[in-house]
């Protein structure tokens, strides 16, 4: 698994960049993301994805939001399709704790 982190190549937001890169590194180790892809594209705003094998779902756009990176975190591993049980759980729970997440006992 990895992520995909799409930027914008004409509206440059260095700020909103290092917020959102900020969030998909915490939530890369919380889901146990091999590596993080960032790429700059025809794109308006930034989006981010969770490409595993021939399938890319978008876990997040950061389209007229001014999130902080616990609550982008939060979101994008809320927004995996990989169920929990498949993580090992105590470490995800120290780490969607420090996304500002819950997790259900």
């Amino acid at each position: 698994m990895e992520f995909l982190v799409l930027a914008s190549r004409q509206v440059k937001k260095p700020k909103r960049e290092r917020v959102v890169m900020q969030a998909v590194m915490e939530a890369a180790e919380t889901l146990g993301a091999e590596r993080v892809v960032t790429r700059r594209g025809n794109v308006y705003c930034i989006g981010v994805y969770i490409r595993e094998g021939d399938r890319k779902d978008l876990v997040y756009i950061d389209w007229e939001k001014d999130w902080e990176w616990r609550r982008i975190c939060s979101h994008i591993v809320s927004s995996s399709s990989m169920p929990v049980s498949s993580l090992n759980h105590k470490g995800f729970e120290v780490n969607l704790a420090a996304c500002g997440g819950e997790v259900d006992a």
